[in-house]
């Protein structure tokens, strides 16, 4: 997951993380709520790709969220511890809130870039459509002669395909279990 500096109401910089497959605008951990005195809003319920684990999350109001050069005003934020796994992180930046920017995250260059504007599908298949039925982004993926469809998510580990659509493909050979681990509503999958 890549990981930037934010801004959260002018204190900071926090670290928080960019994961595309986080169909909300942001989460914050406890702690960050806490340190900020940030108010509870509401609450929203939870979910996975699986539809198994749903649970119900505290909301809290963020005035300002400053990342790249760009400030957010009024983002709404669900209250979630995010795994430490890969270093100290405050929060998590979702899809949603970059919906009126162009963002670029480039992993060689190690940098993240909004801009204004659209991109077009190109003819050599470098820019791809893709659809966000539920704030995350969805595209179709060509597997073994099978068209897919994918989310696209910064935090993944990678190619998963469900037992259900696995069956039809032509595979190499047997598929084999390689780990297990806890979604972020903590059903195992």
């Amino acid at each position: 997951m890549p990981f930037v500096q934010v801004l959260v109401d002018g204190k900071g910089p926090f670290t928080f993380g960019i994961d595309t497959g986080t169909g909300t605008q942001a989460l914050v951990s406890p702690a960050l709520v806490e340190s900020l005195g940030l108010a509870r809003t509401g609450e929203a319920e939870a979910g996975d790709p699986s539809g198994r684990g749903a649970r119900t999350l505290p909301l809290v109001k963020v005035g300002r969220l400053s990342v790249a050069g760009v400030e957010f005003r009024d983002v709404t934020a669900a209250v979630y511890e995010a795994s430490q796994a890969d270093g100290r992180c405050d929060g998590i930046l979702g899809f949603l809130l970059f919906r009126e920017w162009l963002l670029t995250l480039d992993h060689p260059a190690a940098r993240m870039v909004l801009a204004q504007g659209r991109l077009t599908a190109s003819a050599d298949g470098t820019v791809v459509p893709f659809r966000a039925p539920d704030g995350v982004p969805l595209i179709d993926l060509g597997v073994g002669g099978e068209t897919l469809p994918a989310i696209v998510d910064t935090r993944g580990l990678g190619l998963a395909v469900p037992a259900s659509q696995a069956e039809r493909l032509a595979l190499v050979g047997e598929p084999v279990v390689v780990g297990s681990g806890d979604t972020g509503s903590r059903a195992r999958s």
